[in-house]
């Protein structure tokens, strides 16, 4: 059973954001959530594109019913503060929500930004919220439902965002890296240009000894990391350009160019 802790052991690394822009190894982006934003225009992003029968039962299924909201609120969506409003029955599509509905930060004024609208036509999303802003958001009484009913009358309320900080760390609790088909290190960063990871590699006298220290553990306080980094060698840093959205936590896998410097033997790295 040793030597299958030993096969599973996390690829543990010190990490530190920085923002320096030097040349940097390559860090690309796994998932593609931001650029969903990215396209909608700076006008009206309406994400809902419903055929007209489509639209005619939404309109036929909230015939009669009052236009009100259900919820506003900040949430996290695809790894950004977004702010979502909530209504009791299906939108206009059509219309300009940027002319209805205001959102205006207390100390820089009106927040830019485009608002989507969900598909079943009951939501709508900004992104991209700065934080720990106090925020005035207006609804007013001209928005349209799809069944022509309207909101009826004015709506006001102050949110404050939440406090983001920035942060970078691991995807992951360790990885196993097969030497032909690494893809290289998942790691997750908010708002962080660039991170410098060194690779140590523990060296094959010191296996038992780290073996036994790490047993079933799968994180490390920063002292217990220091007494194990005396098992092992520095063979690389590198840094990796990272770039994330604003106030968007997002994944990326940093690759680096596989060199003499790291074995094809099996071995364990820090």
């Amino acid at each position: 059973m040793k030597k299958l802790r030993v096969a599973a052991c996390m690829l543990m690394l010190a990490l530190a954001g920085c923002d320096n822009n030097d040349n940097a190894p390559t860090a690309v982006k796994k998932d593609a959530s931001s650029e969903v934003t990215k396209a909608a225009s700076s006008e009206n992003a309406s994400s809902a594109k419903l055929s007209v029968p489509e639209r005619q039962k939404l309109a036929q299924q909230s015939a009669g019913k009052v236009l009100t909201l259900l919820d506003l609120s900040e949430v996290q969506l695809d790894g950004a503060a977004t702010l979502v409003l909530t209504f009791s029955i299906p939108l206009d599509p059509d219309q300009d929500f940027s002319r209805v509905i205001h959102v205006v930060d207390k100390k820089s004024g009106k927040v830019d930004g485009a608002w989507e609208l969900s598909d079943n036509l009951k939501e709508l999303r900004l992104r991209h919220l700065e934080p720990k802003r106090d925020l005035i958001v207006t609804i007013g009484k001209e928005v349209k439902a799809l069944n022509n009913a309207t909101f009826s009358k004015d709506y006001e309320k102050t949110i404050t965002t939440r406090d983001i900080q920035p942060s970078v760390g691991f995807a992951s609790r360790g990885s196993l890296l097969p030497g032909k088909v690494v893809e290289g290190l998942p790691v997750m960063a908010l708002n962080v240009n660039n991170v410098d990871v060194n690779f140590f590699r523990v060296k094959p006298e010191s296996l038992p000894a780290f073996i036994s220290q790490w047993e079933y553990r799968n994180s490390l306080a920063n002292w217990q990391s220091d007494k194990l980094l005396q098992m092992a060698d520095l063979v690389y840093t590198g840094r990796f350009d990272l770039n994330p959205a604003r106030n968007t936590r997002e994944n990326y896998c940093c690759r680096w160019a596989i060199s003499n410097r790291f074995s094809r033997r099996a071995c364990i790295w820090l």
